[in-house]
């Protein structure tokens, strides 16, 4: 078995136990875009893709290069919630949605809100120091958990559609809100 910091093996037939501390590790923390997910889950996603045009070969590659990141555990790629607000509308969500829960492996930004607002407190202390603006916040403030973490070997995910947006009701929404700042605009 294989957990977060540790692996443990068992003989089949006594079931005495070995544990071992896995040596530590620092991934890379990779932002992918929600066009990103889209894109390689078009093309990846069967039934998206005979839906859709031929994608770019690139999307394919770029997919087979963090998958390749991911399980040597040189990145961890955290999901967002502008990541699940933005896969709401899409026609096949649930691709997009594994792919995302997939590189991130329990790993997630914090609110947006939040981030900004860590962002903003750094900046202002180093203004009131005099020094330059900085808004490199550490990434232990923007993260749900420690990303440093070794894959399991079985990862459960389990998906509240009561909790997921209904995507009609998102793109009237959406539709209002483009209505309304274009009216303003004008």
């Amino acid at each position: 078995m294989v957990s977060s910091r540790t692996l443990s093996c068992r003989c089949r037939s006594c079931w005495h136990t070995e544990t071992a501390r896995l040596p530590a590790i620092r991934k890379k923390v990779v932002y992918l875009d929600q066009m990103a997910y889209s894109n390689m889950a078009k093309t990846l996603d069967p039934v998206w893709a005979a839906e859709r045009r031929p994608q770019a070969a690139f999307w394919s590659r770029l997919f087979d290069a963090l998958e390749r990141a991911f399980k040597l555990h040189l990145i961890v790629c955290p999901k967002s919630v502008i990541h699940e607000k933005e896969s709401v509308l899409a026609r096949q969500p649930t691709m997009i949605r594994a792919l995302y829960d997939h590189f991130g492996n329990g790993v997630e930004f914090e609110h947006p809100v939040i981030i900004h607002q860590h962002q903003l407190t750094r900046a202002l202390r180093a203004a009131l120091a005099g020094r330059p603006a900085d808004y490199a916040v550490p990434r232990g403030k923007i993260l749900s958990r420690a990303p440093n973490a070794w894959l399991e070997r079985i990862r459960v995910s389990v998906n509240v559609a009561s909790l997921v947006p209904d995507p009609q009701v998102q793109r009237e929404v959406q539709t209002r809100s483009s209505a309304a700042m274009a009216q303003w605009f004008e």
